[in-house]
């Protein structure tokens, strides 16, 4: 991947490996991280909050399963 500051990138800019053309992305996941060119974790960000508003509610949707399960504090 190619990061730059901003403004296009040139067309007749090609990656090879092994002989092999590298495709030119915007975004590229990895390891739950989102590369964007700019640099920007915004994306991020976003998406990890995402994946964390989804863990909270199925949290929640099995905890109010367990009704018989009581807190005792000392």
């Amino acid at each position: 991947m190619i990061f730059r500051k901003g403004g296009r990138l040139s067309d007749n800019i090609s990656v090879k490996n092994k002989d092999k053309k590298l495709y030119t992305v915007n975004r590229f996941l990895y390891l739950g991280i989102v590369f964007t060119a700019g640099g920007s974790f915004s994306h991020t960000q976003s998406t990890l909050a995402v994946q964390a508003l989804k863990a909270i509610f199925k949290f929640n949707k099995y905890l109010y399963k367990f009704t018989a399960i009581s807190v005792k504090i000392n």
